[in-house]
């Protein structure tokens, strides 16, 4: 039987969006990565999608407490290099973001 063929795009993405917010009920911080988001193609077709409609697509969260999808506050987009993330966008609120502020930000 063959072995299933691994994903190397999945397992070192070249760029990580991470997006984050607080659960108001519970008070939690969640904290997640994109797996949409891990390549330079799909990184600036979604900032083309930002500012072609002006609103930005990201995954909302899911609570582990209580199972609630909550809507993002933050994003943080980084380069993934060997042995260190660079950060493209530092943590930033999603309704300031505004890609032409970041000029390493693919496009």
């Amino acid at each position: 039987m063959r072995k299933a063929e691994k994903n190397p795009r999945a397992e070192n993405p070249k760029y990580i969006v991470l997006v984050s917010g607080v659960h108001a009920k519970c008070g939690r911080r969640i904290d997640a990565a994109d797996p949409s988001l891990t390549s330079k193609r799909a990184l600036a077709q979604w900032v083309r999608k930002f500012a072609d409609t002006g609103r930005l697509e990201l995954q909302t969260l899911v609570c582990s407490g209580c199972r609630t999808h909550i809507q993002p506050t933050h994003l943080l987009v980084g380069e993934v290099l060997p042995f260190k993330v660079r950060a493209i966008v530092s943590l930033t609120e999603v309704e300031r973001f505004n890609p032409s502020e970041w000029p390493d930000l693919p496009s």
